[in-house]
């Protein structure tokens, strides 16, 4: 099945082609952090059946990899877009018990769930955390903390600030680091450049740490880094 986005989302649409086309030349590490993910999923529920939320989830193509042959009886996934996630309804993979999707900001549907007491054993996303601003971060760490069973993880993967950097210099690395994908055109970067400095607000990995210990977690951990920009963190009850 084709999907088109609708004419207003014409702008939407060519962020999304920029956003697949990185991914599929794995210019932010996609198959390195999912493989840590698989690692992580495979030591924590090998024959056990388990629930995840999924946020920011777009279109689920790389964690439907993840998930094929796992046991998995519940996936929850959260976008913004139903363009997204009409497409994710398509790469799931048939053996999950139970799928079902929210067009919502992801904050926004975790405070409906906590407040329904919703329990998933792992809270899970990947590269849309850093859009929101440091409160909304920090009622992040608090919402899945409420959304956890009792051996659930919170597993982020995002981009990261060094310490003691400030975001002006933060946007400079990182375009730096944009610059040597010769996957992209000159205009694509372009893209890249304007979404970062109008879009990306990143933390600094203590910063983290104390967000999830503010939030009463007892085990946060680095599992993967790469470029000192790309991170896989977790937090655990």
């Amino acid at each position: 099945m084709e999907l088109k986005p609708d004419s207003h989302d014409k702008l939407f649409f060519a962020g999304w082609n920029l956003y697949k086309k990185a991914v599929d030349n794995n210019c932010l590490f996609h198959k390195e952090m999912y493989q840590t993910l698989d690692k992580l999923l495979i030591e924590k529920f090998t024959n056990i059946p388990f629930s995840i939320l999924d946020l920011g989830c777009g279109d689920s193509a790389y964690i439907a990899k993840i998930l094929l042959n796992k046991s998995v009886n519940n996936y929850t996934g959260v976008d913004l877009s139903d363009f997204a996630t009409n497409l994710a309804k398509t790469n799931l993979p048939n053996n999950i018990k139970f799928v079902d999707f929210i067009n919502s900001d992801f904050l926004e549907a975790m405070s409906i769930m906590a407040k329904n007491q919703q329990k998933f054993d792992l809270v899970f996303t990947s590269y849309a955390f850093h859009h929101y601003q440091k409160p909304q971060k920090e009622l992040f760490f608090k919402l899945a903390k409420q959304l956890l069973n009792d051996n659930g993880i919170v597993v982020v993967i995002d981009i990261i600030l060094k310490e003691s950097e400030t975001l002006a210099a933060f946007y400079d690395r990182i375009n730096k680091f944009y610059s040597t994908f010769n996957q992209l055109t000159a205009e694509e970067l372009n893209g890249l450049y304007q979404h970062v400095s109008n879009s990306d607000f990143p933390e600094t990995i203590n910063t983290y740490k104390d967000m999830a210990s503010n939030a009463k977690f007892t085990k946060f951990n680095v599992l993967n880094q790469q470029q000192e920009i790309f991170y896989f963190l977790t937090c655990d009850n």
